[in-house]
């Protein structure tokens, strides 16, 4: 992961562009080439033309690839709900425990 962006909200353009933001400012530069998945927010002329416009060759999966990073978002997920509202998390734990499932598959 080269950078990420944590909302609230539902994944849009506005999500795509602040995780652009964040990988420049990580890293200096635009990424070589995005793979992404099929979703509304990355068929959206406005992102398609920000990659067009720095230079970033966008890829996408095929239709029923589901990325290992969208099963442990999922699992995360799953575990988050199970423990309810309010609950104090070990995120390192959480995300140990993900990428021990993850890599039994």
């Amino acid at each position: 992961m080269v950078g990420f962006h944590l909302s609230f909200d539902p994944p849009s353009y506005r999500s795509c562009m602040m995780v652009l933001q964040d990988v420049v400012r990580r890293h200096g530069r635009f990424p070589d080439t995005i793979v992404v998945d099929n979703g509304a927010d990355f068929r959206s002329d406005a992102f398609r033309r920000a990659c067009e416009l720095h230079g970033v060759n966008l890829r996408s999966l095929a239709p029923r690839v589901q990325p290992v990073s969208d099963r442990a978002f999922t699992r995360i997920h799953e575990l988050l709900a199970e423990r309810g509202a309010g609950t104090p998390v070990n995120l390192m734990e959480l995300g140990k425990a993900v990428g021990a499932e993850m890599s039994r598959g």
